[in-house]
């Protein structure tokens, strides 16, 4: 009979991607890796594996993690199918690159006026995670939406 050989796992996009949104959202929320493993019932190390995307996070365990940190079960994947036009935007690819300090918007022209500083883009995340109604984030995001039109109707 012929041994099986066991192959190294790598990390997927879509593993890493959910471990960095953890990671955020853990950190939005002032929650500790120790405090989260307690909650889940792993170990803190586990929870750094899952925020590094060395270890897969299961549905369930995702679940119960979306709830400890009262966020959406989606936003740990929301946005993941933009990766690769933001990619781009954030540097991680061979053009358009800018400097860890802040962020260009996505589709638009890397100038001043398209700046968006990294602390302000946090703020922002914290603010539409804190609300707990699900309509009052949509009419945040529609307020902001709205206000971004506006200024580019009075620019243009």
């Amino acid at each position: 009979m012929e041994k099986m050989i066991k192959k190294k796992r790598h990390a997927e996009t879509i593993d890493i991607y959910v471990g960095e949104r953890l990671k955020e959202m853990r950190k939005m929320q002032k929650v500790t890796q120790e405090f989260l493993a307690e909650k889940v019932g792993v170990s803190f190390q586990q929870i750094q594996k899952y925020e590094n995307g060395k270890n897969r996070i299961s549905v369930g365990r995702l679940h119960d993690i979306s709830n400890i940190l009262k966020v959406p079960f989606n936003a740990f994947i929301e946005g993941f199918d933009q990766t690769d036009e933001m990619a781009q935007a954030y540097g991680l690819s061979d053009n358009a690159q800018q400097g860890l300090e802040g962020r260009p918007l996505p589709d638009q022209d890397n100038n001043a006026q398209n700046y968006i500083p990294k602390k302000e883009i946090d703020e922002l995340v914290k603010v539409y995670y804190s609300l707990d109604n699900p309509k009052l984030r949509k009419s945040f995001l529609a307020l902001g939406k709205n206000m971004a039109e506006n200024m580019q109707d009075s620019d243009g």
